[in-house]
């Protein structure tokens, strides 16, 4: 009856997965929010942020990669021009 829902089944597995290996690498994440559980995990790694945000209405999973350093220089820049 519902066969039509696998794919989803299969996905969200595939999604767990990712902040599952993240955290098996990197340790426990920080929970943004007051340590509120749930949607969103954030990771520093070498000062390299990678926040992962899990959002099932939007979009399945979202990944963002900021680099501190980088990304200093750049607020740095737009706030002298």
């Amino acid at each position: 009856m519902f066969q039509h829902l696998g794919w989803r089944h299969e996905a969200t597995q595939c999604f767990d997965a990712i902040p599952s290996q993240l955290t098996t690498i990197h340790g426990e994440p920080t929970i943004p929010w007051h340590g509120q559980r749930g949607l969103r995990k954030l990771w520093n790694v070498n000062g390299i942020d990678i926040d992962l945000t899990h959002n099932d209405s939007r979009s399945p999973l979202t990944i963002g990669i900021q680099v501190e350093r980088f990304f200093a220089d750049v607020e740095a820049y737009a706030r002298t021009n």
